[in-house]
């Protein structure tokens, strides 16, 4: 069987050259349409102990997948803009509509005393709307430092640094729609206005898993065509023919 391609092959060098060189131009064509993706699942065997773990403890305490944070530095998270910021951005994202909800040290919920004695209220003590006056930045100051469910975990001690939690849809799952939703992210985010010095770093398993993709689709977008150049240089050396370096280099 063999020796009857080689045959055809030998007898006819210019057709199979043509079918090689179209091959190599659909194949080149359809490079750029490579497809990555990357889930946590894969971190674990699909059999493994460290799996079932994890959908155990998902199913009880829910998923992380799709959690975003964005981490906000400043000389001082407290100053009426960037509290205005933090309270306008979170109002940006949530009407975006990839994600499901998203909290803030101005926007979460939480029991303190209320106008009338003996009542409790969980209105958030920043207003919806309008200004922040220093008087009412300095106030939600002074709460802030004495929750504990804020301090430490959504801001820290020295109020230099606070973050925004994102939770995207649970139906987004493919890396495609996932970039998409973080993009409109930085689109919305990007809106408000914060303080000259205050900087911010974007985190979380959806922005890991596009990262990874994006990062192995650049190297395979350079290493294929390096990998081709490099094959062409040593099949000239070994065969000094166009045709001994065109044939294999299709084939591959």
């Amino acid at each position: 069987m063999f020796r009857k391609i080689a045959d055809a092959v030998t007898s006819r060098p210019i057709l199979f050259l043509i079918a090689f060189a179209l091959i190599t131009i659909i194949g080149c064509i359809n490079l750029p349409k490579i497809k990555f993706d990357f889930t946590p699942q894969q971190l674990f065997k699909v059999s493994g102990d460290d799996l079932a773990y994890r959908e155990a403890f998902a199913d009880t305490f829910g998923r992380e997948d799709n959690s975003f944070f964005i981490l906000i530095d400043s000389k001082d998270v407290y100053d009426p803009t960037n509290i205005i910021a933090l309270r306008d951005a979170v109002e940006e994202l949530k009407a975006l509509d990839a994600v499901r909800a998203a909290e803030s040290l101005t926007t979460l919920p939480l029991p303190r005393s209320g106008k009338d004695p003996a009542t409790l209220t969980t209105e958030t003590m920043i207003p919806r709307k309008g200004d922040v006056n220093k008087a009412t930045a300095a106030t939600f100051r002074d709460f802030a430092s004495q929750e504990p469910l804020l301090t430490g975990r959504f801001v820290n001690q020295k109020g230099t640094r606070t973050l925004i939690v994102v939770w995207f849809d649970t139906d987004i799952s493919d890396v495609g729609p996932l970039q998409t939703a973080i993009d409109e992210v930085h689109s919305a985010f990007e809106k408000v206005t914060w303080t000259s010095d205050t900087t911010f770093r974007f985190g979380g398993i959806p922005q890991l898993r596009t990262e990874i993709v994006r990062n192995l689709k650049r190297q395979q977008l350079t290493f294929i065509p390096a990998t081709g150049l490099a094959y062409l240089i040593v099949l000239f050396f070994l065969f000094r023919r166009i045709s001994g370096v065109l044939a294999p280099i299709a084939v591959v």
